[in-house]
């Protein structure tokens, strides 16, 4: 049954619900897979199929007593090795954690456990989640299905491979810098970046195992192959933290299910960056078909800040958050070079310095910037459901592991910064808002492009109804030639 693990989840759930399929037969299904094709992918990094077989066989039997089944019952997974998981290897691939087995999960694998999910093994990271592909010192590189000559992103690289290839029916990925949508864009997937804090993160690596302090800005989400399986998993992981049980989220209805009256501004290019034409292009036809299916399209819509503005200020707290994790002698080398930076120089060695050397006071008055920009978010929201833009410059990009300061992306012929690919992710991130992604088409070369559908604060059911949307109305997931 090949083709049977390609279909969404919420299929796959119906179908085990209705007694089409056993959780042991659909496990087995997803090992198969696994062995064909992972060999190829290396997504997949650490397998635990006899412990999922023994889920498995305890869900075959409730299957058999009758009765309702939880959201996620009997459907296999990987979960990205950011997050612990109890008995598994969980390194956040970095190599002086290769040993590390923890005896909880994260919270939201717990969530994902407790909802149903058989997790079947672990799926591929960059070391510490901190680059835009995947690999590292303990398990090596991980493919893009579409190309195997390409990056399948990062840092949730591993988990869009997994799920693109139908070896995981969703996965769980992380995001602080795009590392939910960009694999998603990359691997032709609908990925879901949440509202900041709906979902739990104790248990993701980094910080270190064993804290506690949520970090700044860093939220977990959904990969999957439909619109639909982002809402299912958002129910079953959304929740509040064990240390914080006085705040739960209240994610309201989407404000629209169909298109007749959706408001949707577009922000396509911009002074301050540079995107690539084929994905301007698809985004803009996604833009018009939703328009002809009744929704006012806005391509000026902007909030009252520019690009520039909300990347700055986002990039500084979030290079101060990865700086926090560098070894010392990095850190007092960035500081001693912040001294040195022209405060208007937005080039990524000069922020990445003044991130490193930042006070209290000065993460205060950024601090504050974002306030303003959520309000004026706020505002925006009041005429328009969501904003469209780019996920990324370019679509997935060939595997390239020199140093950072070394790589370059291609954009219509020139060069750019390598870290210019998070230019977009900015927007939503720095502002703690959802920002869900639909794939949309593909270049000629028959490279995945996705589109960022930024909705407000907590309504994280208004991108995903509209990611649906545009999947009914222009399509969505489409296997990889020779993994379908």
């Amino acid at each position: 049954m090949p083709d049977t693990c390609l279909l969404s989840a919420v299929e796959l759930s119906e179908m085990i619900g209705q007694r089409k399929i056993s959780p042991s037969e659909l496990l087995e299904a997803y090992v198969a897979r696994i062995e064909m094709f992972n060999p190829r992918l290396n997504a997949v990094v650490y397998k635990d199929f006899e412990r999922a077989r023994g889920v498995a066989r305890a869900a075959d039997d409730l299957v058999a007593k009758g009765g309702e089944l939880p959201p996620l019952f009997g459907l296999p997974c990987t979960i990205k090795d950011a997050f612990e998981v109890a008995g598994m290897k969980s390194t956040g691939g970095i190599l002086e954690l290769k040993d590390h087995v923890p005896d909880r999960d994260a919270d939201a694998v717990a969530l994902a456990r407790g909802a149903g999910a058989n997790i079947i093994g672990k799926s591929n990271v960059p070391r510490a989640s901190c680059d835009f592909q995947s690999f590292n010192k303990i398990y090596g590189v991980t493919n893009n299905p579409y190309d195997l000559d390409r990056t399948p992103g990062g840092s949730s690289g591993g988990p869009a491979t997994a799920v693109a290839a139908g070896m995981s029916a969703f996965e769980i990925g992380s995001d602080i810098g795009g590392s939910i949508r960009l694999p998603a864009h990359f691997c032709g997937l609908f990925g879901l970046k949440t509202s900041y804090g709906i979902v739990p993160m104790r248990g993701h690596i980094p910080p270190l195992p064993g804290s506690l302090a949520p970090s700044d800005l860093s939220v977990a989400g959904p990969l999957t192959r439909s619109a639909m399986d982002l809402a299912l998993i958002i129910d079953s992981i959304t929740g509040p933290a064990d240390n914080n049980p006085a705040w739960r989220p209240d994610i309201p209805a989407a404000r629209r299910t169909d298109p007749e009256n959706l408001r949707i501004a577009v922000w396509l290019e911009d002074d301050f960056t540079h995107v690539d034409n084929e994905s301007v292009a698809l985004i803009e036809a996604a833009a018009n078909a939703l328009g002809k299916a009744g929704a006012k399209v806005d391509f000026k819509g902007r909030p009252d800040f520019t690009l520039r503005e909300a990347f700055v200020n986002y990039v500084l707290i979030m290079y101060a958050i990865v700086a926090s994790d560098l070894p010392e002698h990095i850190q007092t080398d960035m500081i001693e070079a912040a001294k040195h930076v022209d405060p208007q120089d937005t080039s990524h060695t000069a922020l990445q310095a003044r991130a490193s050397a930042l006070n209290y006071s000065q993460w205060l008055t950024l601090n504050q910037t974002r306030e303003i920009h959520r309000a004026k978010w706020a505002d925006f929201f009041k005429s328009y459901d969501a904003l469209f833009c780019p996920v990324a410059p370019v679509p997935a990009f060939r595997h390239d592991h020199q140093r950072l300061t070394k790589r370059r992306l291609d954009v219509n012929g020139t060069e750019q910064p390598y870290l210019d690919v998070i230019h977009w992710a900015g927007l939503a991130t720095g502002s703690f808002l959802p920002a869900a992604v639909a794939p949309i088409g593909q270049t000629k070369t028959g490279l995945p492009i996705g589109v960022q559908i930024v909705g407000p604060w907590l309504e994280d059911r208004t991108p995903i109804a509209i990611a649906a949307i545009l999947e009914d109305l222009i399509g969505g997931f489409v296997p990889a030639s020779g993994f379908a």
